[in-house]
């Protein structure tokens, strides 16, 4: 199971989420909602990983979003440039992967590590829905690996509820998807299985957002994340699971 730290930042960055869910209710005038917001999330997550379980927890988290600058969650970002239905962001981020190694029913293992990412973000919103284009690099060199996401997603209004299905796919380089899934020779070593080397990978997911403003300031939010995880990850000895998902629900206060 993740160290209590690392699920008060699992709450944190899916607060970034929660306001993402709000300022899509905006996109006929593509104007982000300003200010602070605060709240309650609840979680169910199923990971990939051997001997996990579904985990589930109750946290707080928090928001701000500003002319320039935002914080949503553990991402810090800033809007570098805005043109017409684009727009650049740069942003730094936490990264959540990993495990503890005593958490995994292997002998041999090492801890892995979650880290701080850091990248920019490419995003049009128009009315035929928003396409955004991610790209990360590891900032403290845990993994040295670099990702690239690229998602759609179409917001539709039914009533005052505010829905917004996904569809996206990930790309994890060599290091990045070696480092959380593959097994080195030092852990073999040691009496792990392996070893085993994880190329580069391509991750396809799909999400849904669902958002109900509760009189002027309140708003409840629900999401279900799904990831399918492909065979050159599968076939590790650390993988149990052929998909990860994740489902939340909470409310949101807006300052």
């Amino acid at each position: 199971m993740l160290p209590p730290l690392s699920w008060t930042l699992v709450a944190s960055l899916l607060c970034m989420c929660c306001t993402e869910a709000f300022a899509s209710g905006e996109m006929a005038s593509r104007r982000v909602p300003r200010g602070w917001q605060a709240g309650g999330i609840a979680l169910v997550s199923n990971g990939g990983y051997a001997g996990s379980s579904s985990r589930q927890l109750v946290v707080p988290a928090v928001a701000y979003e500003g002319e320039r600058v935002f914080l949503r969650g553990l991402q810090l970002g800033w809007h570098a440039w805005q043109r017409d239905d684009w727009r650049l962001d740069l942003v730094a981020q936490a990264r959540l992967d990993g495990f503890d190694a005593e958490d995994i029913p292997l002998d041999g293992l090492r801890d892995r590590r979650g880290s701080m990412d850091v990248g920019a973000v490419l995003t049009r919103s128009s009315r035929q829905g928003n396409l955004e284009l991610t790209v990360l690099s590891d900032a403290l060199s845990r993994s040295r690996g670099q990702e690239l996401a690229l998602q759609y997603g179409y917001p539709l209004r039914v009533g005052k509820w505010r829905l917004t299905p996904s569809l996206g796919v990930r790309w994890w380089s060599h290091r990045l998807a070696d480092y959380y899934y593959g097994i080195r020779p030092a852990e073999v070593a040691n009496g792990a299985p392996g070893p085993y080397a994880v190329p580069a990978v391509l991750v396809p997911e799909a999400g849904f957002n669902a958002a109900v403003p509760l009189g002027r300031r309140w708003m409840f939010w629900s999401a279900l994340k799904y990831q399918h995880l492909p065979g050159a990850i599968t076939d590790s000895p650390l993988v149990q699971r052929s998909s990860a998902s994740t489902v939340l629900v909470g409310v949101v206060y807006s300052f």
